[in-house]
């Protein structure tokens, strides 16, 4: 790895740009010069950074592998309704989209602005809380309503419903910059995903495109219902429902139904968040988040060589 640094010219430009791309980040390969750049373009709060981190690690797992020089250009925004035609990188996909290769989010590496200081130290902290017996016998979400009309529809609903726990929480971009320490929060209190151990149900919701949450609500040992969505990650094919959470129609009109059936079922309900948690920490690791990169870094070279 330390002969294979000098090897690699990483450029971080914000503004004017030295390619001509509408993606957040280009990687492009030099096969002759065996060197890599990497441009940094501009995205949302620490986004850029922290997957610059997992695409240096990726791409030092299958760099001896690469026989041809390549480009590929990466979007890191929540979604991407418009893809270009040409095969790219983002965190998420829809079904009607063949040109997106989905790779693992920046979360696998931290998300400061919202807590996440390190990915591996975030689940670690899960981990330890989810042995610990639920306190509270209700469903739990958190989260900001205004990033997708479902969510305003589900904290209507929680008020009729006593079982729910629902907040509505905005998190409060600084006026001078984007730090490195967690943002403030409007609204409800920031609830560490640790606490949200203390309860016995979780609950994901679909916001302005994917939800990287929900990696880390399955490592917490709790039964995770999950609302139908288009926007998928990487993953999500692999994940079964009702072996490892609980689906929701995306309208929420079951929701109501499927907390009856957990409740109703205690031991099912329980097995789904034991397998839940057994799925992320096979699969949703760091490590594994790393060599799914290198994959996709391999598979995309090919294609475009």
């Amino acid at each position: 790895m330390k002969d294979l640094a000098k090897k690699i010219l990483f450029y971080a430009r914000f503004g004017s740009s030295p390619v001509r791309t509408k993606a957040n980040i280009k990687l492009k390969y030099n096969a002759q010069a065996k060197s890599l750049k990497i441009f940094g373009l501009g995205g949302y709060q620490s986004r850029n950074k922290s997957t610059i981190h997992l695409l240096l690690e990726g791409f030092s797992l299958v760099h001896s592998e690469l026989r041809q020089s390549f480009e590929i250009d990466i979007y890191t925004c929540d979604a991407l309704p418009n893809p270009p035609r040409q095969p790219h990188f983002a965190y998420c996909f829809d079904d009607d989209n063949s040109h997106t290769i989905a790779i693992p989010d920046f979360i696998f590496w931290d998300w400061h602005e919202v807590g996440i200081e390190d990915y591996e130290k975030t689940r670690s902290d899960i981990l330890v809380a989810s042995r610990q017996e639920p306190v509270d016998p209700r469903l739990f979400w958190i989260g900001n309503p205004e990033t997708h009309p479902t969510r305003k529809m589900f904290l209507s609903l929680a008020t009729t419903d006593r079982r729910i726990d629902a907040r509505g929480m905005r998190w409060v971009e600084p006026t001078n910059g984007t730090g490195i320490t967690r943002l403030e929060t409007k609204g409800s209190s920031y609830v560490s995903l640790s606490d949200h151990c203390r309860y016995r149900y979780l609950l994901d919701l679909q916001g302005a495109g994917y939800s990287g949450r929900v990696k880390l609500l399955l490592l917490t040992g709790r039964t995770l219902f999950i609302q139908q969505r288009c926007w998928k990650e990487y993953f999500y094919f692999w994940l079964k429902l009702y072996e490892h959470y609980l689906p929701v129609r995306e309208d929420l009109s079951d929701l109501r139904q499927q907390i009856d059936w957990a409740e109703a079922n205690p031991n099912q309900a329980q097995a789904i968040a034991a397998s839940g948690q057994k799925f992320a920490l096979e699969h949703l690791s760091r490590a594994k988040a790393v060599a799914q990169i290198g994959i996709s870094i391999l598979s995309m070279a090919n294609k475009l060589s």
